[in-house]
């Protein structure tokens, strides 16, 4: 019987689900990759791209354009990746309007001829807010001539900031990984599911009946 109420209070009472999901900005600058020279700043392709909101200082760089500074990788996703724009010292952030988990992504340093120079960052600090209060903090050291998969799980989160390792110094990201936390309770429930709460709670009666009979 604790198995019964178990199931009907999963079904009827969950308060959160989860919907995972990767993005790889493949979808931004089209199938022939035209990012630009210099990159293609992601608020100007879509200010909400996969539901959040991107600081103007992200931008899009595809491996075409990547190669042109002497590397032979590219980003793991296939075509493009993001960086932070101007090699800014300021933290850059986006936030979307529910919580959500960032799991974790791919990064590397900027290079040149697969080489750090002056403009590598050689590593990157990621925080977690909830509105204004810090809910955790994590520095990924940055691989250089490559990408590593970094793991950060900041869960509970509106707003991630990146930070790189110092002024003017250039990071890539690709293959963003996270979950949103969706309450339950925004999606109403069909009648089915009250009918079979009421059918549980139907044999809960007739059970206790029947055991209060038997024992009299």
């Amino acid at each position: 019987m604790k198995n019964y109420f178990a199931l009907l209070c999963f079904i009827l009472c969950g308060t959160n689900t989860v919907q995972a999901a990767v993005l790889s900005f493949d979808d931004i600058c089209g199938e022939a990759n035209s990012c630009g020279d210099g990159g293609k700043l992601l608020s100007e392709s879509s200010t909400k791209y996969g539901g959040f909101i991107w600081d103007d200082t992200f931008a899009v760089f595809s491996n075409t354009v990547y190669a042109k500074y002497g590397n032979t990788y590219g980003a793991p996703s296939g075509k493009n990746a993001v960086g932070n724009a101007y090699g800014a010292v300021k933290s850059v952030s986006f936030n979307g309007g529910s919580t959500f988990n960032f799991m974790g992504a791919d990064f590397a340093g900027w290079t040149y001829n697969n080489v750090a120079y002056n403009f590598t960052s050689t590593s990157i600090t990621v925080k977690g807010f909830n509105g204004d209060s810090l809910m955790g903090e994590i520095i990924f050291d940055l691989s250089i001539g490559s990408y590593d998969t970094h793991t950060a799980n900041l869960n509970g989160i509106t707003r991630l900031e990146f930070s790189s390792s110092g002024e003017g110094k250039w990071w890539l990201m690709d293959n963003f990984n996270y979950s949103l936390n969706t309450p339950v309770s925004a999606v109403p429930l069909p009648a089915s599911i009250w009918l079979l709460g009421s059918a549980f709670a139907g044999l809960v009666f007739t059970n206790r009946k029947r055991s209060t009979s038997q024992s009299a």
